[in-house]
């Protein structure tokens, strides 16, 4: 039988049980995500009655000398708290890409935060909406997602004390200690042998694929290209993709491993070279290519430790090196060790003043 047919017919059974459970009144009623939800929006409505009452915000804005991005003089936009500044068009497409990307949650230019309410005046409501689920999910310290309809659920806002299980809004019966289908025979370990069991075929092609699970959320990460320092979309943990642990400032924290690979560096560096043909339209001889080649993967061991100084560099027609994002116009060239190019948006959002991540 197939596995995923296996893993629906447990999925039902378990389901079943506690159904009948609930209407023979063995256990006690279990709290029902939707009702906390409801609860949560309607703390949320009030709080924006309060603090969004201004329907001209945009146009009292004040007119800046020249947006960060697209470089437009005399554009009304915002002065944020690192002294960038942004059209109102250029933030609005920031916070589009942050609707769709969640890695650039919660935004920051230049390391310093920026006022996630100024969505409210840029996007439509349904994006705010997602927007703010977005942040909801990024920050949550404690959360799960149900294995049956794979509904995001914040345990920071549910009591363990009250009940331990919890009832998602597709009426499945979830254990939050455990994090997976609520199992009343069976204690969390006893449950989390049978599950590792039902995974033995996607722990099969990981091997094979030569995937990676987040030690902290179990994510399963794979590893293209870059070095072996990676961060974990999902929850942020920072850890070495070869060992699996905690990344320690430049290095991996066992010791045992080195921040790159070998093959991937070299990959690396030939993409790197290969990117600037592209971008100055040419091809360069063979010799001269190869002492490029190895110049870049100079460069690209010194990314951990990079205090990076990106510069304008017009004309450039390759891709962000860091999420891989067509540069038609320009791209952000650092002038210090790690000599990246890469969007603006990679920049000033995701890359930290110093190092890479």
């Amino acid at each position: 039988m197939r596995f995923d047919v296996i893993t629906d017919k447990l999925l039902t059974l378990k389901c079943t049980e506690r159904k009948d459970a609930l209407a023979n009144g063995q256990i006690s009623v279990i709290p029902r995500l939707k009702d906390l939800q409801e609860a949560m929006i309607l703390e949320d409505e009030k709080t924006e009655e309060n603090l969004f009452v201004k329907s001209e915000f945009l146009n009292d804005l004040p007119f800046i000398d020249q947006c960060n991005v697209c470089y437009d003089d005399e554009a009304q936009g915002f002065i944020l708290a690192c002294e960038h500044a942004m059209c109102i068009g250029c933030t609005r497409n920031l916070f589009i890409a942050a609707v769709r990307d969640s890695s650039l949650l919660p935004l920051r230019c230049c390391e310093v935060p920026i006022d996630m309410n100024i969505c409210h005046y840029i996007l439509p409501a349904d994006d705010v909406g997602t927007l703010k689920q977005r942040i909801v999910e990024r920050e949550a310290t404690n959360k799960m997602y149900c294995p049956s309809c794979n509904k995001f659920i914040n345990l920071d806002y549910v009591d363990a004390q009250d009940s331990t299980e919890l009832i998602c809004i597709c009426d499945t019966v979830l254990c939050i200690i455990c994090k997976s289908i609520a199992h009343p025979r069976y204690s969390c370990i006893e449950n989390r042998a049978v599950i590792d069991g039902d995974d033995t075929l996607l722990l099969e092609v990981a091997r094979e694929n030569g995937w990676k699970q987040c030690p902290k959320c179990n994510a399963m990460i794979e590893l293209s290209y870059g070095c072996n320092h990676v961060s974990c979309s999902y929850c942020d943990n920072q850890f070495c993709f070869q060992c699996l642990s905690p990344w320690g400032g430049q290095r991996c924290s066992s010791g045992r491993c080195e921040v790159w690979e070998e093959a991937r560096l070299l990959a690396a560096g030939e993409a790197r070279v290969e990117a600037e043909e592209n971008a100055r339209q040419i091809v360069i001889p063979a010799v001269a290519r190869r002492e490029r080649v190895q110049h870049a993967m100079r460069a690209l061991r010194e990314n951990e430790g990079c205090g990076h100084h990106w510069v304008k560099r017009n004309g450039y027609h390759g891709s962000c090196e860091r999420c891989d994002y067509p540069l038609y116009v320009y791209g952000m060239r650092c002038v210090s060790d790690c000599e990246a190019t890469v969007c603006f948006t990679c920049a000033n959002f995701r890359i930290p003043r110093i190092g890479w991540r």
